[in-house]
This record gives structure tokens, sequence and C-alpha cells, in this order.
């Protein structure tokens, strides 16, 4: 009887819920003068602050991939946009991603969108040591960059 009780005192606690991100879609496909929209949403409480980033996958479709960051390419194929964002609560934002250049055969990027957090340790005691534990999911969307059709 003990253990149902405090089940029900537990379940009854307010949860909070914080900054929780959804990203849509999961994979995308990409064609030179045809933007591309990924829309993210904070479907949480508080608010969230999202670091966003591009890589060229080298390798595709081979464990391990070799990413390359745009910023080394001599000529990346691809751009998103911002690279940074902040959501609200139940806020939703699209980040676009544009061809820079035709590709004259499939390439592969993958768009990272993970939160930054800060933690705040309030209260810790002196004599012990304090690790607050925080866990975030991040996304990391496969972008195919095609050639035009046939």
């Amino acid at each position: 009887m003990t253990i149902l009780a405090g089940l029900l005192l537990t379940a009854s606690l307010p949860a909070r819920a914080g900054g929780e991100l959804m990203v849509m879609p999961a994979t995308t496909r990409l064609f030179h003068n045809f933007d591309q929209q990924v829309t993210m949403q904070n479907m949480g409480d508080e608010p969230l602050y999202l670091s966003i980033h591009l890589q060229k996958v080298a390798n595709p479709g081979i464990d391990p991939e070799k990413k390359i960051d745009l910023g080394d390419l001599e000529h990346p194929g691809v751009l998103a946009s911002p690279d940074k964002v902040t959501l609200g609560p139940k806020q939703t934002r699209a980040l676009r991603l544009t061809s820079l250049a035709e590709p004259q055969s499939e390439e592969v990027y993958r768009l990272y969108i993970l939160p930054v957090s800060v933690l705040n340790v309030a209260d810790a005691p002196d004599d012990k040591i304090t690790a607050p534990v925080s866990l975030s999911v991040g996304y990391g969307i496969v972008v195919r960059h095609l050639p035009p059709p046939d």
C-alpha cells in the first residue's frame, strides 16, 4: 500500500518539461534554384537556444562517415540559414536550405540542429561535489543535394 501511495504522489507532482525540440522532415531533397525548408518547433515550456551547422558527407553510405565542415570546402554546394536560433515556448521557425550551385552528381550533407544547454547550480553544498544532469535531443537531418532530373 505504501508503494502505491508513493507512486500516486509522484504522478501527481507537476512535471517540468523545459524546452523540447521537434524538427521535420528527418530527410530532405534539394535541387538548384529551389530552396527547401526545415521546420523547428519548441514543444516545451521554456526557451530553446539552438546551434545549427551543416557538413558535407564525403563518403555517403560508408561507416564511419567522413564529414567536412563547409568552411573547409572551396566551393560549398549548400547553405543553411540561420546558424543560431532562439525558440520560445510553443514557437515554430523555418530554417532555409539554399543550393549555391548545381551538382553534377548527388551530394549528401548532414544538417545538425543541436540545443545549447545552460546549467546553473543553485544552493549547492560546499562540502559535496554536485553534478547537474541535463538531457537534450538534437537532430542530424540528411540533405540530398540532387542534380536536375533527366
